[in-house]
């Protein structure tokens, strides 16, 4: 299992999940949300590992920031959805440890789809612009 936790706008925390358990470590990568995919692919290169070995994703659902956690969202259900790869959405607070997730891995229910948990409301406006986009 890939463990995605997309919480945080600057930074990207991957590792790998084997029986409930850390089989890798949580890392974290300086990454924006549009460098997700290249941290994840940096990532199973270092662990020798290749996507199509994933089989299950373990995707933090938040809170945390709207825009990081559409993104890792969006990139975890686009995958599973691609790849028939079984999705696990868990809930942390940004200031617990990555730990706290493994408990709910083990009791964990797959889902076709995974929604995001935000801290507030996303904030997003209605458009200034007239009919003719001005």
């Amino acid at each position: 299992m890939l463990y995605v936790n997309g919480q945080d706008i600057e930074r990207l925390v991957l590792g790998v999940i084997c029986d409930a358990a850390w089989e890798v470590a949580p890392v974290t990568f300086a990454a924006a949300p549009e460098g997700y995919l290249a941290a994840i692919d940096a990532f199973l290169r270092e662990q020798g590992r290749d996507r199509r070995q994933v089989t299950t994703l373990v995707v933090v659902r938040g809170p945390g920031s709207a825009t990081s956690l559409r993104s890792s969202l969006a990139l975890a259900n686009a995958w599973a959805f691609a790849q028939s790869i079984e999705l696990v959405g868990v809930e942390k607070c940004r200031d617990e440890d990555d730990d706290v997730i493994l408990s709910q891995v083990a009791h964990a229910h797959t889902a076709p789809l995974l929604t995001p948990l935000y801290e507030q409301p996303a904030k997003i406006t209605a458009s200034t612009k007239d009919a003719l986009g001005r």
